[in-house]
């Protein structure tokens, strides 16, 4: 063939290219879609559009058409910001890259081909915070909207909540203990402690709304401005704009605007008579419904008060009565008379007047007295858990107990001086100096054959000097409810406040304070400590021996080192452990087949860490929340552990962290807001796992019960746990809740 076909050749895709796209009917681009169709603020995305008709333009060179030039050149633009490195794949694909630069928000993606022709995708690119970064909107739930600027008028309100995005693109919706500032003279700030703040604006002019938090970093409103009113009917308010306001009342400017008809003059500023004048129902005599109810959830202030729905007390969640009780005296023998009380109780919506009180005396399961007060006579001897259940208007019920020994020893003595006296043969009868003491009291019971009981009356401060020892193999108790025994005075720096070995001992309603080294030493078998209070100390509690028990009702706070140190086999039941300087709970290698179940540790340097060789340990409903470290750490190459129903919350560290250690079971727990994320090294969670608020009643005041609607009430899984003392049954509903706390 000639040169003239060769030439043809190389021209003719060219002519094809050209005919292709200069048609009698042009086909303009149609862009479809972006992949991926969001990316991260501050960093740039790589992103492919998808659609048809992305056709470049050929422009034929007559004199050397095999030369002619292919234009590729397309653009892409997101919202107002040009993408770079935008290629041509095909006639269906471009590849761009979204530049870091673009805002938070949802943004429209133009396609802009050689010839000017253009499509939009609307809405085809979100840029997302990062995980963990927070940033403020005006929508519950948390929907990705940065609240921009706004314009409002005078005497209206916004809601604003913080949210902060989890690692799996969701988001955390109405953060906690975020910080709220106004930057702004346009109204106030009204701030709700579970998270959000309402803004209410009654001056015109500007401001920013910022909050911070320590975890997720601070995040601004845009601009708000607030429109000046030139006349009353322009605003919700009733003063025209060179009016004045005192007291809620225009002194200047008309004064009698009642713009929904509900015969309330509209609001005119703080204190007004009406406080929305957009629905007849909302005025000083109107009332919240309560919780969770129409209108707990319209977003109104219904009753005029300044707050609305979450912000309004009358919308809070019923929450159940606090039963507290004390027993006089703790001890006796059968035929003596015991007098209850539980006038301590208390319950958040109710005075104590409009509580029922009622007691179960024998542990039997029936309530066979009402009343705030209550006494008793026990027949026989034994060891009774004497129950009050306090039940509030709406059927909630908070239940308490109290351990009371009735003739349980073969004699009793009582401490009648807080000095640490030592007098050789001293007993009840004759003491010798200034009257019994406590070590006197324990060297007379320890000569003494049976088990003994040593009460040290209300108001007592036992000032030791140096430790005391209790070696009997018999069993002693010792019972001092509203009494102290305070080790500031023992010199040294590891000498303990109680040194316990022997068998079959008692520490009741003791607090134990200031002891150099460890405020008790249990060495002991069969012993246990129960509704003390032990706090300030070195070590906190040294819990070795063999089946002793730590509870219930134990306080274990501000101890250095740990709360409780576990070093046999033992049960921590039902005890509050918290602000301590160490972990909560930590379990040595000879803590083999313990259990901690209905425990409360919180606010500690870690929850629950568990040693090198510290196997089979079970936690079962405890409730671990806000330690500076993990809540659950167990060490490398420990096995057959058990975690149950156990709420692991708001930790800085991991929730659980696994590291080597295994489990024979691992379900029905809520690792929900930990810092470094819900566990680490799990293979399974089990299918009845949770990552949710478990909305606790007052998680800032440490109310770490469950409100009503708790998505952990009835969520757990039945272990033969009695969870409800004397109401009969392990539960109440139809299973046991998660968590430290049976509700309903």
């Amino acid at each position: 063939m000639s040169s003239g076909g060769s030439i043809l050749r190389a021209w003719l895709p060219a002519c094809v290219a050209l005919l292709t796209a200069c048609g009698s009917t042009v086909r303009l681009p149609d862009a479809q879609e972006v992949s991926p169709a969001q990316g991260i603020e501050g960093a740039a995305t790589s992103v492919t559009i998808r659609g048809a008709s992305f056709r470049p333009v050929v422009t034929l060179d007559f004199d050397r058409p095999s030369t002619s030039p292919v234009d590729t050149s397309f653009s892409v633009v997101v919202g107002d910001v040009a993408a770079a490195n935008v290629t041509w794949v095909s006639e269906g694909e471009l590849n761009a890259t979204v530049p870091g630069t673009l805002p938070l928000g949802t943004w429209d993606v133009t396609v802009i081909d050689p010839r000017g022709a253009t499509d939009v995708i609307p809405g085809g690119f979100t840029v997302i915070a990062p995980a963990g970064r927070l940033f403020l909107e005006s929508n519950v739930g948390g929907t990705g909207q940065p609240l921009g600027d706004r314009t409002m008028q005078r005497g209206t309100a916004l809601a604003l909540f913080a949210v902060a995005r989890t690692d799996d693109g969701g988001f955390l919706a109405d953060v906690h203990d975020a910080t709220w500032t106004l930057d702004g003279g346009i109204g106030t700030l009204a701030v709700d402690p579970d998270g959000g703040a309402t803004l209410w604006v009654d001056t015109a002019g500007e401001g920013v709304v910022t909050a911070a938090h320590p975890l997720y970093g601070s995040a601004s409103t845009g601009r708000i401005t607030v429109e000046a009113c030139a006349t009353g009917a322009d605003c919700v308010d009733a003063c025209h704009s060179t009016g004045q306001c005192n007291a809620g009342t225009c002194t200047q400017g008309p004064a009698d605007l009642d713009a929904d008809s509900d015969t309330y003059v509209d609001m005119q500023c703080v204190g007004g008579n009406d406080c929305d004048d957009s629905a007849a129902a909302v005025n000083p005599a109107a009332v919240e419904e309560g919780y969770a109810t129409a209108l707990c959830l319209d977003g109104a202030d219904n009753d005029c008060d300044g707050l609305a729905d979450a912000l309004d007390p009358d919308c809070a969640p019923n929450s159940a009565p606090l039963a507290r009780l004390t027993v006089t005296p703790p001890s006796g023998a059968p035929g003596d008379t015991f007098s209850g009380s539980g006038s301590a109780s208390s319950d958040r919506e109710s005075p104590q007047s409009a509580l029922q009180f009622d007691w179960d005396w024998d542990d039997d399961g029936t309530f066979e007295a009402a009343g705030v007060t209550s006494t008793h006579v026990f027949s026989a001897s034994g060891l009774f858990r004497v129950s009050l259940k306090v039940t509030d208007p709406q059927g909630l019920s908070g239940i308490g107990s109290y351990l009371v020994i009735v003739g349980a020893a073969a004699s009793t003595a009582t401490v009648t001086t807080g000095l640490d006296e030592s007098n050789a043969g001293a007993t009840p009868g004759n003491p010798g100096g200034a009257g019994f003491s406590l070590r006197e009291a324990i060297a007379w019971a320890q000569a003494t054959a049976g088990r003994e009981i040593i009460v040290v009356p209300p108001g007592t401060t036992v000032a030791l000097t140096r430790q005391l020892t209790i070696t009997s193999g018999d069993g002693l108790v010792i019972v001092g409810d509203g009494a102290v025994v305070d080790g500031a005075a023992i010199p040294g720096s590891g000498s303990s406040c109680f040194d316990l070995s022997g068998a079959n001992h008692g520490l009741l309603g003791v607090e134990i304070r200031n002891c150099p080294g460890w405020a008790i030493f249990m060495q002991a078998t069969n012993s246990r400590a129960s509704r003390c209070s032990i706090h300030d100390s070195m070590y906190g509690v040294e819990w070795a021996g063999t089946d002793n028990l730590f509870g219930p009702f134990n306080q274990l706070y501000g101890n250095g080192s740990f709360g409780i140190e576990v070093d046999g086999r033992a049960r921590v039941e039902s005890n509050w452990i918290h602000d301590n300087r160490g972990p909560g709970v930590i379990l040595r290698n000879a803590a083999d087949d313990s259990v901690l179940v209905g425990n409360v540790i919180y606010d500690n340097t870690e929850g629950v860490r568990a040693v090198s060789q510290c196997d089979r340990v079970a936690l079962r409903f405890n409730t671990v929340h806000g330690n500076a470290g993990a809540g659950i750490s167990l060490a490398n190459n420990t096995s057959g552990h058990k975690l149950l129903n156990t709420i692991v919350s708001g930790n800085g560290g991991w929730g659980l962290d696994v590291q080597t250690a295994t489990f024979t079971s691992l379900d029905a727990n809520d690792l929900f807001g930990n810092t470094l994320g819900g566990c680490r090294n799990c293979a399974s969670l089990g299918p009845k796992t949770l990552a949710v608020d478990p909305k606790y009643v007052d998680a800032s005041a440490r109310d770490l019960r469950l409100d009503l609607m708790s998505p952990l009430v009835n969520a757990g899984i039945a272990t033969g746990d009695d969870r409800t003392l004397s109401i009969p049954g392990d539960f109440l509903g139809t299973a046991p809740d998660m968590g430290a706390y049976e509700v309903k």
